[in-house]
């Protein structure tokens, strides 16, 4: 059964990206800043924490295992929940839009999903990557 669920939300998380919305100059998006974004949130997000949090959790037993720790904070189809849930709130955008709740609007899904996006790809590549050092 749970099989069968992450295969749904996979597929559907995959059916909903917008990709044609990564970029878009009217909106001021382009794949190098939806980049540099995702990039620091994967660095900011939860790494920073752990590591300065690890002294006091027991289970962690070194630097290494806590940035390791720290790396899998995985964003997905809770942001997309919470990113849909916003935009039904949002006013309906104009193109292109004229104010700043539109601006948002308009931004909202195209950013959340290319950082649920590269989560599913980071995270979803670190145990081959992983088990590859342990070999070499």
């Amino acid at each position: 059964i749970d099989l069968v669920f992450n295969c749904t939300c996979f597929i559907y998380i995959g059916a909903w990206l917008p990709f044609q919305s990564y970029t878009d100059p009217a909106l001021g998006l382009s794949l190098g800043r939806l980049v540099l974004l995702f990039v620091g949130i994967l660095v900011f997000r939860r790494i920073p924490s752990v590591l300065m949090l690890y002294p006091w959790i027991e289970e962690i037993e070194g630097w290494r295992q806590a940035v390791f720790t720290g790396h899998f904070g995985p964003m997905g189809v809770g942001a997309i929940f919470v990113s849909t849930l916003a935009a039904t709130r949002l006013p309906e955008p104009k193109y292109p839009p004229e104010t700043q709740t539109e601006i948002i609007a308009s931004v909202l899904q195209p950013i959340v999903s290319f950082v649920v996006l590269g989560s599913i790809i980071i995270h979803g590549l670190s145990i081959p990557f992983f088990n590859i050092s342990q070999n070499i």
